[in-house]
């Protein structure tokens, strides 16, 4: 059964309002689903242990202890008190074959010849994971299974603020005041209406598969009905368009800048997989932002964790990782698995 898709009628009010203006077209579309919201109560805000009841319909599908709002120890100085700078965690990308508008290498040196202590783990755990790490400085994906398209969940709404913020670099100006509230309610907080309201404004699946196509990124199926949550994708393909956030000259700053600085603040509750095994001594000198989804069904839990890694000092040590998991028993089974091969990851590519 699907649980829910945007209003209908939301997206005839976005019609009319766009031959006015397509600012007041999002801010029409906002406020309706908003509305709706409010009066409605269907929807609850993804938070851990509680799992949302919007955008994900039917089933299809990882640390060392269950530790749920983790978060680093330290940040740098340029990050107290909420003021980041350029010399902490500049965006500029590092000396990479990643050139503007090309995608890296997905010939990769399998995981499991590179990592084989993944591979043994995962042997003895249930469910099907998929992981892929891209370093850009290299051109590398390190894969296993990461061809495979799982369940995005809530993975989707780092696709959806793409295309938000992209379209209006597009249209030469700033996030409306309207945009920035649903944006930070849909990553920090996970809420599946703002996320509603994004993309029907971004043109729904027609209109975010325009942003994919013009960044290269193949492997991203979204539902054409409009349940972002059912949407599939292979972790490789969610790992190389993080890549490109985080490091592409050719994708424009806001889009770049919105990302790190949204994945960079998620609650607490909800900073669990690919933060983890971050190694103490590298704690303060390493940023981990990320966005995770994670879903009840049938054949058991989707858990999906998908961040940057964005290390201060070594910008060419930096890399996206992707762990998405589908019929994991439980939530805290699911969590653990992912925290898991983070942690063995984080080991070999941060040593």
């Amino acid at each position: 059964m699907r649980l829910r898709k945007p209003c209908l009628l939301a997206g005839q009010v976005r019609a009319v309002a766009a031959r006015k203006s397509p600012l007041l077209a999002t801010s029409l579309v906002a406020l309706f689903v908003l509305t709706c919201s409010l009066l409605l109560r269907a929807t609850p805000v993804d938070t851990h242990g509680q799992p949302y009841t919007a955008g994900v319909p039917q089933p299809t599908q990882q640390g060392l202890s269950l530790s749920p709002g983790r978060v680093l120890q330290e940040e740098p100085e340029a990050f107290r008190d909420g003021q980041e700078t350029d010399q902490a965690w500049g965006l500029d990308p590092p000396c990479s074959p990643l050139e503007a508008g090309a995608s890296p290498d997905l010939l990769p040196p399998e995981l499991e010849t590179e990592m084989p202590e993944v591979e043994d783990y995962l042997r003895a755990r249930e469910g099907r994971v998929g992981i892929a790490a891209v370093l850009p400085s290299l051109g590398t994906v390190y894969s296993l299974r990461g061809d495979q398209k799982f369940q995005m969940a809530s993975v989707a709404k780092i696709v959806i603020m793409g295309a938000v913020t992209h379209r209006a670099f597009q249209q030469g100006r700033d996030l409306t005041d309207a945009e920035s509230s649903l944006l930070d309610a849909m990553i920090t907080v996970s809420d599946n209406d703002a996320a509603d309201a994004l993309w029907i404004a971004a043109g729904g699946a027609a209109g975010i598969a325009g942003f994919l196509e013009e960044l290269g990124v193949e492997g991203i199926d979204l539902d054409p009905q409009g349940y972002w949550g059912d949407s599939q994708a292979s972790p490789e393909a969610v790992a190389q368009l993080l890549a490109k956030v985080g490091w592409d000259p050719a994708l424009d700053p806001l889009t770049r800048d919105t990302a790190v600085e949204l994945m960079g603040r998620i609650s607490p509750e909800q900073a669990w997989g690919v933060t983890a095994g971050i190694e103490p001594e590298l704690s303060g000198s390493v940023r981990v932002v990320l966005k995770n989804g994670w879903y009840p069904q049938d054949g058991g839990w989707v858990v999906n964790s998908a961040g940057l890694v964005l290390p201060a000092d070594h910008r060419e040590r930096g890399y996206s990782l992707v762990v998405m998991a589908d019929g994991q028993p439980t939530l805290d089974y699911g969590i653990e698995t992912v925290e898991t091969v983070a942690s063995m990851v984080h080991r070999r590519l941060l040593r």
